[in-house]
């Protein structure tokens, strides 16, 4: 709604400043992920408003309160990105202004990189507020990579399920930072991702579908890992002389090691108890399982696979 992206960007804000208050000596960068399921009008109907930059190079002003001094704030922050881009600082101290009384976010779009069926954005977000003695304004800078999956239809599946996959893999494995010519000078000691934002239009059905998905991509990758580490400790006891228990439990561990698990069922039921209507339908629970089927054909697991689908 548009009457709550300020509040939008302020849980963004939240969420970044969590992990930087974290680290005692402030040294982290942050980086913060938002994905969007929708587009922001489908069949005629206006699903999500407009709260992000689109164009490179392009601002825009989200305030606390209804104002007319936008244009006042836009130009008093026309040169604050290159300062953020350029020099190693997160946070400006300035004294105050007459006709900007009130907190607000400034976020400029400093890149875009066209993928195959979706797009990133990498954008600078400045979140304004006045200290305590009113004589001094605070400025915060962050990076927020956006990535926007338009053409997933509400209540259904997207025509191609590779995107979806790319996607997902897109948002567990990668830093965004390679697909950006617009990189920062700072040498931070230390990089942090903080919990990626996911939303669609209600929050419960394409975004319900995706956490579904990652969840079930870090189970296969788990399940791997220990198989992987069974059998190495597997191959490291053949030389040893063998008792009944040990034979057990080889036999055991063998058992385990071929097969690759991903708990589907109890994936959705636990984001359900978290938000009712997770997955709405039958269609996108079955969408789940042909994506982390597609990822396990296009990974080359041929291990026997066990996955729970039980309705």
């Amino acid at each position: 709604m548009s009457s709550t992206i300020f509040e939008f960007w302020l849980m963004v804000y939240q969420n970044v400043e969590k992990i930087v208050e974290e680290d005692t000596d402030r040294s982290i960068l942050v980086k913060q992920k938002i994905i969007m399921l929708t587009d922001f009008v489908e069949n005629s109907r206006q699903k999500c408003a407009v709260y992000f930059p689109q164009q490179l190079n392009e601002s825009m002003v989200f305030t606390s309160q209804t104002t007319d001094k936008t244009q006042a704030v836009l130009s008093r922050n026309a040169n604050v990105v290159n300062d953020i881009l350029n020099f190693e600082t997160r946070q400006i101290s300035r004294p105050t202004v007459p006709d900007i009384n009130f907190n607000y976010f400034f976020i400029t779009n400093v890149g875009i990189c066209l993928k195959n069926g979706y797009s990133t954005r990498k954008l600078v977000v400045i979140y304004s507020y006045q200290a305590n003695s009113k004589n001094l304004e605070i400025c915060k800078a962050f990076e927020v990579y956006h990535y926007w999956f338009p053409d997933w239809p509400d209540h259904r599946s997207p025509e191609d399920i590779d995107v979806l996959l790319d996607i997902s893999l897109d948002i567990l494995d990668s830093d965004c930072s390679d697909d950006f010519e617009t990189k920062t000078n700072t040498s931070p000691t230390k990089l942090a991702c903080a919990l990626p934002i996911i939303h669609c239009s209600a929050g419960i059905g394409r975004t319900g579908c995706l956490l579904a998905i990652l969840n079930g991509l870090n189970q296969i990758r788990a399940s791997i890992n220990l198989i992987d580490r069974s059998e190495d400790q597997t191959q490291g006891d053949n030389d040893l002389t063998n008792t009944p228990l040990e034979i057990q439990q080889r036999q055991s561990s063998t058992w385990i090691s071929n097969q690759v698990g991903v708990d589907i069922l109890g994936i959705v039921c636990n984001l359900r108890l978290q938000r009712g209507g997770m997955v709405q339908n039958s269609e996108q629970y079955e969408l789940i399982h042909r994506a982390l089927c597609l990822y396990m054909q296009s990974s080359g697991i041929r291990r026997k696979a066990h996955v729970n689908k039980r309705c």
